[in-house]
């Protein structure tokens, strides 16, 4: 008797404490924090602030370890806010570990507690919830207010006046959190998801136990879908998909408006889907613009995946070589350049031996390095059947000739390779005035339709003085140019000063990506008005114009294809810049410094800067980076001399910089907050067009 009293005591806490935890502190006033709850709070007075938070991410120095192995050591996560990445990587480099450790917030990728983050990597556990509803309680702030709003209302009240609440909330917060997450199209936003992902209208209804293990899957993405999280992280997505999920899962993903970081083997997925391509690789995250085609391009050319190895090989001994023996040269130069007659005359004339020396080392070992190459390939890894390893001790005498003197091959061709390359580069010096094709010659050529980088990485600061930049003639008559950025083929993203010859006209053309430019000489005439020197024209995308040049040709400075369809612009704007506008105003924390802002948008910001001269101040760079183009005038900074007509990016990697204006002062084009914008898309506009 005394032990079933004895037991009944122990168990008496245990109830109680089974009901305090399945109402989860509803009968308590105060208010409850997201460790009690047991999820992320996104709405209300107590979710992390969003105000002026930024929504990019960049962590540094991450260690990341699987074990005793380490897999990044010092690397930089860097993620724009909207942007698509695709994460990839040799199998075991640590692709699927550091999606990992960015969702368990266990401080090894230490992201922002403002961010919302979602991890589909493993399948749900199957119960008797249906489908349907599954879906619907992976919002745990969303079922847990349903939840708080039932017992409010079944709450009566105790005459006191006050407000009832539960767990701290009342029922018009209650109200306000739910219509901020959607409550009232909720059920329909999961059902679409899950139609989308294969399940019809009746396994909807289904108990999750009853579906495989690949199907749960699909729940488990259709979950974070559903929760819509500021980041989105995708472990093979594609695994448990069929042909029709997959295309809807693109589609989706096309018009999703958070961070997506996907891992896939999967490459149309990835092309379909990316916009921006990490590589991780020897522990390090190295950012590419664009999907994992631009990355490495595929097989169309006839290229076999072990040629582009290949070549890929090649190129990188090649480099080496060829800058080992620019830096043997002008070590000589500088060493002998003003010491003995002979060897002074010796060392003059060692740089007329650069541009041979790239052509034959190019030419020469490019076709000896190959061949090798692949002779080693055939003998040491292609027999059929036969690979490292393949062999035991004691087999070798079994094993085929080819095969037993395959290590003698492979060390006759490494020994023949200068005989090689002294016969070819004898062959090849006959070639060299044909080979050394000058620059303009080559941009009207075909091949300057492919692909080009210059200056395209915007989380790099550079300086581009354009008086150190030859001017390009290009296939169009009268029109020269100065590249100063671009990315793209055909259609680029691109900054440039462009000169005209007097009275040059040109057809009607549309502005597939937009286009800026600033008359820095002469005149512009086109359909919507005259655009005198110191002017700024914005022509929005779609918007059409038939340009014509003045008497005294002009000189522009023109941006292509950065804006964005996400902010909606007039077709034509322009602003006069000149001392005639009277909305200069004089800049308080710097003296001799006037401001015009001339356009502002939530995706970019700008203004122009007229500076006295001999004028110093330190500048506020914004977060997120930004532009200057020196219109007059010259002045200096950490970068270095910005001297007119120059181009400088600073990618908002320092917060303060002190500038200098020069003798004559300046006048600054400075352009912001679009370094981290989105833009038109550059890979899907190279098509033909009249752009």
């Amino acid at each position: 008797m005394g032990r079933r009293q004895d037991t009944k005591k122990r168990e008496a806490p245990k109830a109680s404490s089974k009901k305090k935890d399945a109402t989860g502190g509803y009968g308590k006033t105060e208010r409850l924090s997201a460790d009690a709850l047991g999820f992320q709070i996104r709405t209300g007075p107590d979710a992390p602030s969003k105000t002026g938070a930024s929504m990019d991410i960049e962590v540094s120095e991450i260690v990341v370890f699987a074990g005793k192995q380490e897999l990044l050591y010092n690397a930089t996560l860097r993620l724009a806010q909207g942007h698509k990445y695709g994460l990839i990587g040799r199998n075991g480099v640590g692709k699927s570990t550091l999606l990992r450790a960015m969702a368990e917030r266990d401080g090894r990728v230490p992201i922002p507690q403002h961010f919302m983050i979602m991890h589909v990597e493993q399948e749900i556990k199957g119960d008797d919830t249906a489908v349907l509803q599954s879906v619907l309680q992976a919002d745990q702030e969303r079922e847990w207010l349903l939840k708080v709003e039932q017992e409010l209302l079944e709450k009566e009240d105790d005459g006191s006046g006050q407000e009832p609440k539960v767990g701290g909330v009342g029922l018009m917060e209650v109200y306000e959190r739910l219509e901020e997450l959607g409550n009232d199209d909720a059920e329909a936003r999961a059902a679409v998801i899950l139609a989308g992902l294969g399940f019809s209208g009746e396994d909807q209804q289904r108990p999750t136990r009853e579906f495989s293990g690949g199907w749960r899957m699909r729940i488990a993405l259709a979950q974070s879908l559903f929760v819509q999280p500021d980041l989105l992280l995708l472990d093979e997505p594609t695994n448990h998909l069929d042909v029709h999920a997959v295309t809807w899962l693109e589609e989706f993903l096309k018009t999703w408006e958070k961070t997506v970081v996907v891992v896939s083997h999967d490459r149309c997925f990835l092309n379909n889907t990316t916009s921006n391509t990490v590589f991780l690789h020897r522990k390090r995250l190295w950012y590419y613009g664009g999907n994992y085609e631009t990355l490495f391009p595929s097989s169309s050319k006839g290229k076999s995946e072990p040629c582009k190895f290949l070549v890929l090989v090649v190129r990188s001994v090649l480099l080496a070589r060829r800058l080992l023996q620019v830096a043997n040269l002008k070590q000589f130069i500088q060493r002998f350049g003003q010491g003995h007659k002979k060897m002074a005359k010796q060392a003059s004339l060692r740089p007329w031996a650069y541009c041979p020396l790239m052509t034959r080392i190019g030419r020469v070992q490019a076709l000896c390095y190959t061949l090798l190459l692949l002779l080693a390939a055939v003998t040491l890894k292609e027999l059929p059947g036969l690979g490292p390893g393949t062999l035991r001790r004691g087999e070798m005498s079994r094993a085929p000739r080819l095969l037993r003197i395959r290590p003698v091959l492979a060390l006759t061709s490494v020994a023949a390779a200068p005989l090689v390359v002294r016969r070819f580069d004898r062959s090849f010096a006959r070639c060299e005035n044909r080979a050394e094709q000058s620059l303009d010659q080559f941009l009207k050529s075909s091949k300057a339709q492919q692909w080009i980088e210059l200056n395209s990485d915007k989380s790099q600061s550079c300086l581009v003085n354009t008086d150190s930049v030859d001017w390009i003639e290009t296939a169009a008559g009268g029109v020269r140019r100065k590249m100063i950025e671009r990315l793209g083929g055909e259609v680029a993203r691109a900054t440039t000063v462009v000169n005209f010859q007097p009275n040059a006209s040109f057809p009607a053309h549309v502005h597939r990506g937009g286009e800026e430019f600033l008359v820095l000489q002469g005149d512009w005439y086109d359909d919507w008005a005259t655009q005198p020197a110191y002017t700024y024209v914005r022509n929005y995308i779609g918007s059409k114009h038939t340009p014509r040049i003045g008497p005294k040709g002009c000189t522009i400075l023109v941006k292509l294809c950065q804006m964005s369809e996400q902010h909606k612009e007039p077709d034509h704007s322009q602003w006069d810049i000149s001392e005639s506008n009277t909305n200069w105003r004089v800049c308080s924390s710097i003296s001799g410094r006037r401001l015009l802002n001339v356009f502002e948008s939530p995706l970019e910001e700008v203004h122009f800067e007229r500076w006295q001269p001999n004028q110093s101040g330190d500048v506020d760079i914004p977060e997120t980076g930004e532009e200057v183009f020196v219109i007059e005038g010259s002045f200096a900074d950490e970068l270095g001399e910005h001297r007119t007509w120059s181009w400088s990016r600073n990618a908002g990697d320092k917060q303060r910089l002190k500038r200098t204006s020069g003798p004559q002062g300046c006048l600054l084009y400075v352009k912001s907050r679009h370094l981290r914008s989105p833009e038109v898309d550059i890979a899907a506009m190279q098509t033909p067009a009249s752009s």
